[in-house]
């Protein structure tokens, strides 16, 4: 089987425009480092490079945020009923 097209999926940490110079810094060095996998016979056949944005730790992060609003609006709910939540109760011996 003949790998003709490999797709690299990229995180990228910052705001759009960091996001934009570090795809367009890859796509630029796509020929250095097409040499550099066949210089160390990684691949019999160089494939065509194509490189993707991968927002998954963006989502995660987000989806965390999302969670850790709702447990403290849950806390923020019990204190104001009165109750005493997981975090309050003291420990058990």
């Amino acid at each position: 089987m003949i790998l003709r097209h490999a797709v690299i999926f990229v995180s990228i940490l910052g705001d759009e425009a960091v996001r934009k110079t570090e795809m367009q810094a890859l796509r630029d060095a796509k020929g250095v480092i097409k040499y550099e996998l066949g210089r160390r016979k990684v691949f019999n056949n160089i494939p065509e490079l194509s490189f993707r944005y991968d927002d998954t730790l963006e989502r995660g992060a987000n989806m965390f945020a999302l969670l850790e609003r709702v447990r403290q609006e849950d806390e923020q709910r019990a204190r104001e009923a009165g109750q005493v939540t997981e975090d309050e109760k003291p420990d058990e011996a």
